[in-house]
């Protein structure tokens, strides 16, 4: 899944799989080779939150029918970050 190869899209997509440690460690391997856009900061909360509300119906489908600990931990970690994002909005 991609919006034309927008890098923020990716950053925010994979914050929703790896700690904000690992994200770090990614981000500061992308900026050694390339800028990251002036309009990061505004486009990634969006881009997160898209994500969320695009995938946690598939996600509590998925859960509904067969507990998995790998959809269930994703949906925490989605549940938490929807959480500080609501927060950082208000």
């Amino acid at each position: 899944e991609c919006i034309s190869g927008d890098p923020v899209f990716e950053f925010a997509t994979m914050s929703l799989f790896y700690t904000d440690e690992q994200m770090n460690i990614i981000k500061s391997g992308y900026v050694e080779t390339n800028d990251l856009p002036s309009d990061y900061e505004k486009k990634f909360d969006l881009y997160v939150l898209r994500y969320i509300v695009n995938k946690s119906k598939i996600s509590i489908k998925k859960l509904q029918f067969l507990e998995k600990e790998s959809t269930r931990n994703r949906f925490n970690l989605a549940k938490k970050k929807l959480s500080r994002l609501i927060k950082d909005l208000s």
